[in-house]
């Protein structure tokens, strides 16, 4: 039985582990595209989108943008994914104080999951091509929830899996809809802002307890200070 002092992390995959992720989905995406002289808004790209699953994406790109995805979610998701994992720079990738971090909370025995919105299969092969597996009990992905961020039912999965009470847990995300998902959750949460100001003040309006830019500043001590104080 944990203690009431146990907490656990709930790290986003892509955009937080996966750093570089969202420049590579995007770029993905666009390949798709040509390949298939697809038109496409350069909207679909903008911070609104982020942090859901593929599904929800191309739902609030009809009902927002006229959009209409001429592929199946299958086709874009598989083909997207290919194109990816070719272009998974691995040293790019390597970030020296997130491993540092992860090593530690290993070392310490803390429980730490992946949830994304991304496809089980997506993950589990981004997180094998970073080596990053072993440092995680299990994935939640979208395959194995109904209701997808910023619906709580990821979230809640994850904290069942690590046996933890949801206000144990902290939340790693990129993305306003998954720090609110966190939020309503009763989750701490930390927002990761590396690539604009729009990402940054979208984190903080979602109401983050802490954003960051660099893993450099949080460590077992910040974390527990957070979640248990």
């Amino acid at each position: 039985m944990e203690t009431k002092e146990s907490f656990g992390l709930i790290w986003d995959q892509t955009g937080v582990l996966y750093k570089y992720g969202r420049g590579n989905v995007s770029k993905s995406f666009r390949e798709v595209f040509k390949r298939h002289k697809i038109d496409f808004h350069e909207e679909i790209f903008s911070e609104k989108y982020r942090g859901t699953s593929l599904a929800n994406q191309i739902k609030m790109w009809k009902e927002d943008l006229g959009f209409d995805m001429p592929l199946s979610l299958k086709q874009l998701s598989e083909e997207s994914a290919e194109i990816q994992y070719k272009n998974i720079d691995k040293e790019q990738e390597r970030d020296s104080a997130l491993i540092r971090l992860l090593d530690d909370l290993k070392k310490r025995k803390v429980p730490m999951i992946v949830a994304t919105s991304s496809t089980r299969g997506r993950a589990l092969k981004i997180l094998n091509i970073l080596d990053l597996s072993h440092y995680f009990i299990d994935v939640v992905s979208c395959d194995d929830v109904v209701k997808h961020e910023p619906a709580t039912d990821t979230i809640y999965l994850a904290s069942q899996k690590m046996n933890l009470p949801l206000t144990h847990c902290i939340v790693i995300e990129d993305a306003a809809s998954g720090i609110s998902a966190a939020k309503k959750a009763g989750c701490k949460t930390i927002g990761y802002a590396v690539y604009s100001e729009d990402q940054y003040k979208s984190l903080v309006d979602a109401g983050a307890d802490k954003v960051i830019r660099d893993f450099k500043e949080i460590d077992y001590s910040v974390l527990a200070g957070l979640c248990l104080k």
